[in-house]
């Protein structure tokens, strides 16, 4: 795939996005002020309920990385090897996948991700400070010295796709018919990501957060 490409589909992207940006605006402008004051109890409610999950998530993840020191840095590249996953977490759901299996590099790219737990959100970025969805892929699959597109139409369409009850950590889950947002997943249906302007790199839920999740691609295995 070109660079050319890769832009044109960024482009498309950003325009998606702004599109469905504009859209919920004009539904917003049209609820009356009780009905706003419902919308933001229940979205508040909502971000406390994910944000809990995200809580328990870092903590087990936390858990599980003390318990299984990585051994090599994660700006190595390193050969494909298998070890146990990161522990799960019980999540709710009947979409929750299980978190067995994983390659250790695609495990010390979870771990990458992870340290840029709350840096900033901005359209386009690839690190090391600022990211948006496809860009903090890219960069943490780089740190473990695998070379990816930014563009998620590429993540998409290049690497084997698997169904949703077999994703393991370091797996790349999409989102919109148009796959315009990807997260990597963590285990125990949690993913870390990079939502969009204004937010900042977090964990979240895979399935029920209010994206419509459409599958997942393995980039290593």
């Amino acid at each position: 795939m070109t660079a050319q490409t890769i832009a044109a589909g960024i482009a498309v992207q950003k325009k998606t996005i702004d599109a469905l940006i504009a859209q919920g605006q004009r539904v917003l402008n049209q609820l009356s002020a009780g009905e706003r004051a419902k919308l933001l109890a229940a979205q508040r409610a909502q971000a406390a309920a994910q944000q809990k999950q995200a809580a328990v998530a870092l903590a087990a993840w936390n858990a599980a990385r003390a318990a299984r020191p990585v051994t090599r840095a994660l700006d190595r590249p390193a050969v494909v090897t298998r070890q146990s996953a990161v522990t799960p977490v019980a999540v709710s759901s009947p979409h929750t996948a299980s978190a067995g299996g994983g390659s250790s590099v695609a495990q010390r790219a979870v771990a990458a991700a992870m340290s840029k737990l709350g840096a900033r959100y901005v359209y386009g970025a690839g690190g090391a400070r600022t990211f948006d969805c496809s860009g903090l892929v890219q960069w943490a699959y780089g740190q473990v010295g695998v070379r990816t597109a930014h563009y998620t139409g590429a993540f998409w369409s290049s690497y084997h796709h698997i169904p949703s009850d077999q994703l393991r950590p370091g797996d790349l889950v999409f989102f919109y018919r148009d796959h315009h947002h990807v997260g990597i997943y963590i285990g125990g249906g949690m993913m870390i990501n990079a939502p969009h302007t204004g937010d900042v790199v977090r964990i979240a839920p895979v399935f029920g957060g209010g994206r419509d999740y459409v599958g997942a691609v393995r980039v290593l295995g």
